[in-house]
């Protein structure tokens, strides 16, 4: 008599069970994969924006503004930024196709060659005036503190985008979904301003300073998710934030 296997004997489940039992496990993994892009989301903005407060208030840094932050403090506000946008672009290059270009990303979206070249010219122009002011507020001085804040400027403004609409960007989904990086850039500017405020000791309303901050954030994300659309790619938005941020911004106060 042949030996009969028990497993094999078993009755298999209807096609609607599998069906059921598949999509729960994939329902499953992608809950799984919205909590770790969410955790890795929250982790980099709290090292973006949470460190120099953290220093303020246990070790007691001055709470100065970024271009009168005397050394070594300097290095280690600068350093927050600067290693946020580096996982955040480490993340990023574990994407089999890699990260595209500037251009590329140009080039991919251009309806037509004039649209391509009128594309590419925004993109020079922005650039350029952004390029242009930066030097220019150099020369004027002084020296070091405009370095500093334009050192700063520019760790920050490829954090905000690396993080917000780079890892958050790659997992927005079509129509209201691609809405979710403005959010995000809204929520990561309230966040630094409340942090901020909170690390202060002339602070007033921690929830104004949240509200203020989430708004502004709200405005410059629109407008970088606007020319991350056209003429694309993510070159112009960073130069954007950083002329308005930095360059004039910055200099009002």
């Amino acid at each position: 008599m042949l030996n009969r296997d028990p497993e094999r004997e078993q009755p298999r489940p209807p096609p609607r069970t599998r069906r059921i039992a598949a999509a729960e496990a994939s329902l499953a993994n992608e809950g799984l994969s919205a909590f770790r892009r969410g955790y890795r989301w929250l982790n980099l903005t709290l090292v973006q924006h949470g460190v120099w407060p953290l220093l303020v208030v246990v070790v007691g840094a001055p709470a100065a503004p970024i271009a009168l932050t005397p050394f070594p403090w300097y290095w280690a506000r600068l350093a927050a930024p600067v290693l946020a946008a580096l996982l955040a672009l480490a993340y990023l290059a574990q994407r089999p196709d890699g990260l595209p270009s500037d251009m590329a990303l140009r080039t991919a979206v251009a309806g037509s060659e004039r649209d391509r070249r009128l594309r590419e010219q925004f993109t020079i122009l922005i650039v350029g005036v952004t390029t242009a002011v930066a030097l220019l507020r150099v020369i004027q001085g002084p020296i070091v503190p405009v370095l500093k804040l334009e050192a700063f400027g520019l760790a920050d403004v490829a954090a905000y985008h690396a993080i917000n609409f780079g890892l958050a960007g790659r997992a927005a989904l079509s129509g209201f979904g691609q809405a979710l990086p403005v959010a995000l850039f809204g929520l990561s500017w309230g966040l630094r301003d409340l942090f901020l405020a909170a690390a202060s000791p002339a602070a007033e309303s921690l929830m104004l300073s949240f509200a203020s901050g989430a708004a502004v954030g709200l405005a410059i994300g629109a407008v970088s998710f606007a020319l991350r659309r056209w003429p694309g790619g993510y070159l112009t938005a960073a130069a954007f934030q950083f002329l308005v941020v930095f360059l004039v911004l910055g200099f009002l106060g």
